[in-house]
């Protein structure tokens, strides 16, 4: 039996590390990393029921083209050369008719991993074709953290064991951020207060203090507390005056608001 390290393709924040044991081409068993600071040597649900999807009947191995009405499931099995020139000749028919911008290069990085993102990259640039910026997924919540703090990286998932109080808001960590659940579970452990958003009772909605605004009235809370927070003079004004622009504007909007 071998070992193979790998990573976890799903597209979430955890990217754990795998060890892949392998017998005679087989996959027979796969573990998370014990010595990984984030899997800690476990696994989601999903992750962990990675030999069943890789070896079910029902997983499609080679092109399959649809001969049916859409909607219909009728497809045949044909060649990869097939597959090959039908996506070329598509490709090559609305170049001529409607120009290369006619075709949009819509994705998401997710788990492709950086080779393969950028490898993609190269050939919709060489045929002129459309884009995205990057994907219409988080850019909103990438610009309002560079604002915040001039660049749109997050902090270390390590660092929450550090801290002193836990928002999680609108998230169901539980379920979708399972390893910084657990950490957000030590950090309680160690004594931070944890606070959950979000209108729906989730898993993730019992390890803290719940509180359940309105659908779509999240936004009219944030305000609420950054009132709080200026009234009650709770900021660094220092930091304020040096790093900022446009404060004086949001204490009257926030005011206003309240």
């Amino acid at each position: 039996m071998k070992k193979v390290f790998g990573t976890c393709p799903r597209d979430c924040y955890d990217t754990c590390s795998l060890i892949v044991f392998v017998e005679n081409n087989k996959v027979i068993k796969i573990e998370g990393r014990k010595d990984h600071p984030i899997t800690q040597g476990f696994l989601c649900s999903k992750a962990a029921k990675y030999i069943e999807y890789v070896y079910s009947k029902d997983r499609v191995l080679y092109p399959m083209k649809r001969v049916g009405k859409k909607g219909e499931g009728k497809f045949k099995r044909i060649s990869w050369d097939e597959a090959l020139k039908e996506i070329s000749n598509r490709i090559k028919g609305i170049i001529r008719e409607h120009g290369p911008q006619a075709i949009l290069h819509y994705e998401y990085a997710g788990h492709c991993g950086l080779l393969n993102y950028y490898f993609s990259l190269r050939f919709f640039n060489v045929i002129g074709a459309s884009g995205i910026k990057h994907t219409i997924c988080d850019s909103a919540g990438e610009e309002a953290i560079a604002l915040h703090y001039g660049l749109h990286y997050g902090s270390f998932p390590e660092d929450i064991l550090k801290a002193k109080m836990i928002v999680l808001w609108g998230i169901n960590s539980a379920w979708t951020n399972l390893h910084g659940y657990t950490l957000a579970l030590k950090a309680k452990h160690n004594g931070a207060k944890i606070y959950v958003i979000d209108p729906v009772k989730t898993k993730t909605s019992k390890i803290g203090i719940h509180l359940r605004p309105k659908v779509g009235s999240d936004a009219a809370l944030a305000l609420g507390v950054a009132n709080y927070i200026i009234e009650n003079n709770l900021y660094d004004s220092e930091f304020i005056e040096k790093h900022t622009f446009g404060f004086e504007k949001f204490k009257e909007h926030v005011k206003n608001l309240a």
